[in-house]
């Protein structure tokens, strides 16, 4: 599976953080939706002149958006010609593998697949998270919020809300994505979009890991 670049995917967490669409963004910027969308499939490199626009746009360090090699040039563009604001360095982030659930059988049930189908740079706000990782979405169960194979963006270490979006894995190794609905006499709570809710005593839940993003696979 190919990975994007780590600045695509900060321009992708960036424009559904403010609440944008890809159309949105291609008219703010002059450009058409295709030329846009190749921009955040990086299938075409953001110039420091196009950072200068999405960090206007979004509100966010323009070198956010670019490769290694350009930040050093982003004052010129950001700030006029012989400007010497400095742009504070964006540290590269590490890149975390991508999960899939495996079926065990026709029908399922669903097991979290032990082995990385690849990695995936890292989101800023999953930059420097131990045990972050990327979840291909394995059925229909949560549309329309999430749709097969979309990519979804976990962090293990933060705790679930109501509502929330979460990974449930059981101790017996089955797991599912579900909707969070809370403990309630020594039971989990959750529900999805096909079956509605389900319940799963404490005891047999292995860990409950929150979904912080998403985005299409590409």
């Amino acid at each position: 599976m190919t990975s994007i670049p780590r600045e695509a995917v900060e321009l992708i967490a960036a424009r559904k953080e403010k609440g944008l669409t890809q159309v949105e963004m291609a008219r703010m910027t002059d450009t058409t939706q295709s030329n846009y969308a190749k921009l955040e499939r990086g299938e075409r490199r953001i110039s420091p002149e196009w950072a200068a626009k999405f960090g206007k746009i979004l509100g966010k360090d323009p070198a956010l958006f670019l490769g290694k090699g350009d930040r050093e040039i982003i004052n010129a563009v950001a700030y006029g010609r012989g400007a010497v604001a400095p742009i504070q360095a964006v540290a590269d982030t590490t890149a975390i593998p991508i999960r899939n659930f495996s079926f065990l059988g026709k029908t399922g049930p669903l097991a979290l697949d032990p082995d990385s189908a690849g990695t995936y740079p890292a989101p800023h706000y999953l930059a420097g998270v131990k045990d972050a990782y990327v979840l291909v979405m394995p059925d229909d169960s949560m549309m329309p919020r999430y749709r097969p194979g979309q990519h979804l963006h976990i962090h293990p270490r933060r705790t679930a809300s109501p509502g929330a979006a979460v990974v449930v894995m059981l101790k017996d190794g089955t797991g599912m994505v579900a909707e969070f609905g809370g403990w309630a006499n020594g039971s989990l709570l959750v529900s999805t979009y096909a079956d509605g809710e389900r319940e799963f005593a404490a005891d047999d839940i292995e860990a409950v890991h929150i979904v912080v993003g998403s985005q299409e696979a590409l």
